[in-house]
């Protein structure tokens, strides 16, 4: 539920039709409710034929991040789509900014608007501040669309005269107003967007309009001879970006949110890597930004790696947070760091969490890991990631050390986790993946699917790697379920993996048991509709009893329905009484993994997919959801009769913050009802 608070501001938008007559198509209104921040509707038009599809992008005010929808549309993901079958009323909930499940918040960024200068207190002295329209400040105004705007003897510019061209480097404290574009200058091959801020005096480049972004259309830059730090941009529209420092000046930390990068057939995407050895880039943050259109997304040919992000050495702190990612001819997002050169150090602490592609595909895969160190993919949405170099949704390669994939959902692709060979001589040791719920897997049509081999495509389908922590994950329809020719040691705890779907595959295929001997398999929940559970370690197979039986390594592993909501509705929340309830190993090896990740990182993650606490119950619940039932509060009487009362309740969890009850015990007496004489109440039937 929504927080009691003030609220800011609050914008209604009506996309309004008219009643038709039975010789024409049914249309309908789509009504979208916004509180702190806005919603992008795409299409927008005057009304929707019956059957079409709308797509929502929710897009936050400064220290905001979207929450969830209500109404017509439920749930949490970063682009909602409906389809119009009637007439729809949706509201997008924001909340105040929290970042993703065990991803620390950065330390600028986030919070800090151009606002801050409404205090003259906090000025550069040595700048003017003209009041906006808005009712804020700016240094420097720019607008080429404007007749009088001129470059000549005009180093700010103002509203009655802008500037012509965005200055290329502006002092601590610069509000830099952007109006009109497309702009193309250069200072050398690019647009420079550079400046010396500070943390209290940090600089803004600026458009006014989250939904109506200034395009910048040439390459733009930050850091490249000129020093970038704490430097904000926003609201503006780009075809390509890159922050690569080439001498010893100091870069980050620099902010790219609430704006664009779209490219085209031949470039795009966004690139951050230092071109100096030991001079680093820290303290990145992009944030709610689209970046699509790089490159030749959709070709059938080649590899032309035009990533959406591209990520190379002398990174740390990096955060990309909130973006929609997608149509981009490579990774969503490709992290190289020292890629096959073996040398963790040289990309490390970076944080990518509330991604989504949209349902559209980008060539390869959402997120590409290759050499770096303690990496955290968090709460993730990714569905029909189908290009046709796609492998699966999330990769690594080339043995990344301390990478977490905690809470993510995967869902409508080819394969889920993809952990290519080590191919480096001293790979990380540690790699987790922790709360994340993958369904739907399955390949693409017309290729092949070997079932005894444990390169397969899957659900997870791991060579690379050492020690790899599997633990509460959710699996349902799937290829296979957990695939792995490699040798190292599996922790595979606490999962639900239900619903094989090719003919021959395993829930579990581990190829060789000499080389993984001190592998581990406890309190897993196996299902398979019409059959048994097939589960292959080197030379043991089996349903669960029989591999029980035959190795001390697998214990209190459970064959049955998880008893799903719905997962026809792809809905994997539990049931009152499914049997994962408090059935999960919460001692050992689980509470060895979240002790680490808070040792390391500070941070408690022990949390479900949706962020509830871990555990809710008498103990751990076995895969991605904890069952978590929330009290009624607001039961009351809203009619009566002689012989009746008529009573009325919020339902729990009918805002996804719990999960809803399987049934309804109540009671009622002569007094007033407490628990110590609830037993005793007369019971209302039929309920």
């Amino acid at each position: 539920m929504m927080p009691t608070r003030p609220i800011l501001s609050l914008v209604t938008l009506l996309i309004a039709c008219w009643v038709t007559s039975e010789a024409q198509a049914a249309t309908y209104t789509l009504t979208v409710t916004v509180n702190h921040g806005s919603v992008r509707v795409d299409p927008t038009k005057a009304q929707y034929d019956e059957g079409e599809t709308v797509d929502l992008i929710p897009r936050p005010e400064a220290g905001y991040n979207f929450s969830h929808w209500s109404g017509d549309l439920r749930g949490r993901r970063l682009v909602g789509r409906i389809t119009m079958d009637s007439n729809k009323s949706i509201t997008a909930h924001f909340q105040t900014w929290q970042p993703p499940i065990g991803i620390p918040a950065p330390s600028f960024g986030i919070l800090e608007t151009y606002r801050m200068y409404d205090n003259p207190a906090i000025r550069n002295e040595e700048l003017t501040y003209h009041q906006n329209a808005e009712g804020g400040y700016y240094t420097h105004y720019v607008d080429n669309t404007d007749p009088d705007a001129t470059d000549a003897s005009n180093t700010y510019g103002t509203i009655d005269t802008p500037r012509l061209t965005i200055p290329a480097t502006v002092p601590e404290g610069s509000v830099v107003e952007i109006h009109g574009g497309p702009y193309t200058h250069t200072v050398g091959s690019h647009l420079r967007l550079d400046g010396s801020g500070t943390a209290s005096k940090p600089i803004f480049y600026r458009g006014t309009e989250m939904s109506d972004p200034v395009r910048l259309n040439v390459s733009s830059q930050s850091g490249f001879n000129n020093s970038a730090t704490y430097v904000i941009l926003e609201n503006l529209s780009m075809i390509r970006y890159g922050i690569n420092p080439d001498t010893g000046n100091d870069v980050g930390p620099i902010i790219l949110r609430n704006s664009e990068i779209v490219g085209n057939e031949s470039t795009g995407g966004m690139s951050i890597s230092s071109w100096v050895a030991d001079h680093w880039i820290d303290g990145v943050v992009v944030c709610n930004v689209d970046i699509r259109e790089s490159g030749p997304w959709d070709t059938e040919e080649g590899d032309p790696d035009n990533h959406g992000i591209g990520i190379g050495e002398y990174v740390r702190n990096l955060w990309i947070l909130d973006c929609r990612i997608y149509h981009n001819a490579g990774n969503g997002v490709q992290l190289t760091g020292n890629g096959p050169g073996g040398n963790n150090t040289l990309a490390h602490h970076i944080y990518m969490g509330r991604n989504t592609n949209a349902g559209y595909p980008n060539l390869q895969s959402f997120i590409g890991i290759k050499g770096s160190s303690d990496v955290i993919v968090s709460q993730n949405d990714i569905r029909g990631q189908g290009g046709y170099r796609t492998s699966a949704a999330l990769v690594f390669q080339y043995g990344p050390e301390r990478v977490w994939f905690l809470c993510n959902e995967m869902q409508d692709i080819n394969g889920g986790f993809y952990t290519g060979s080590n191919s480096v001589a001293n790979p990380g040791e540690e790699s987790y993946f922790l709360g994340n719920v993958i369904h739907n897997i399955n390949q693409k049509e017309g290729d092949s699917w070997n079932p005894n081999s444990g390169w397969a495509p899957a659900a997870f389908t791991l060579a690379g790697g050492v020690d790899r922590y599997i633990i509460g994950n959710t699996i349902y329809s799937a290829d296979g379920g957990i695939y792995t020719p490699a040798s190292g040691t599996f922790y595979i705890i606490n999962n639900i993996i239900s619903t094989v779907t090719q003919p021959e595959g395993r829930h579990i295929f581990v190829e060789t048991r000499a080389g993984t001997s001190d592998s581990l398999f406890y309190n897993n929940l196996f299902y398979q509709p019409e059959g048994s559970a097939a589960i292959k370690w080197g030379d043991y197979s089996g349903d669960v009893a029989t591999f029980e039986g035959k190795t001390g390594s697998a214990l209190n592993n459970l064959e049955t329905s998880p008893l799903f909501v719905d997962a026809d509705q792809d809905q994997y929340h539990l049931q009152a009484s499914s049997p994962a309830i408090d059935a999960g190993l919460a001692s050992g090896i689980v509470s060895q993994v979240f002790a680490r990740f808070e040792d390391l990182y500070g941070i408690d993650i022990r949390r479900d997919i949706v962020g509830r606490a871990r555990p809710a119950g008498g103990g751990w619940d076995i895969g991605a959801f904890e069952y978590v039932l929330e009290g009624i509060g607001d039961l009351g009487v809203s009619g009566a009769g002689r012989n009746s009362l008529v009573l009325s309740w919020t339902i729990p969890g009918a805002d996804g913050s719990s999960d809803r009850p399987g049934r309804y015990d109540i009671r009622y007496a002569q007094s007033p009802l407490t628990e110590a004489n609830w037993a005793g109440a007369t019971q209302v039937q039929g309920v």
